[in-house]
């Protein structure tokens, strides 16, 4: 992915361009795979959690104290939450070869990304 050094540079203005440009011939296979490989994980990402929570929740099937219990739900719920705000969407804009989510989700996105420390590009924001 090559983000415009203008984009970087405006970061603070409300001028973002919010387009993911792709270098010529970037669109390959291992994009296909990657994009793949993310809806996968998003799907994988919220089945288990969703099981974690459920089986906390409805049937008491994991016997420990309440607070590492309630520990237990909130990263289950955090995981949830960061699949589908930022794994996803990374998936189907690989697969689209833009962003076609619209402006406040690539800005959420950006936000949830930069306070977990994955956003590659959070480092050149100032």
């Amino acid at each position: 992915l090559v983000f415009p050094e203008e984009t970087m540079n405006n970061v603070e203005e409300d001028n973002v361009n919010h387009v993911i440009e792709f270098e010529e011939g970037a669109r390959n296979v291992s994009h296909y795979v990657l994009a793949v490989y993310l809806v996968l994980a998003t799907v994988t990402c919220l089945l288990g959690n969703s099981l974690v929570i459920a089986a906390s929740l409805n049937y008491n099937a994991i016997k420990m104290d309440r607070v590492s219990l309630v520990i237990i739900q909130q990263i289950s719920v955090a995981d949830l939450l960061y699949g589908i705000i930022v794994i996803l969407p990374t998936g189907i804009s690989l697969l689209a070869g833009t962003w076609v989510l619209g402006s406040a989700a690539c800005y959420i996105q950006a936000q949830v990304s930069a306070q977990v420390g994955s956003n590659k590009c959070s480092s050149r924001l100032k």
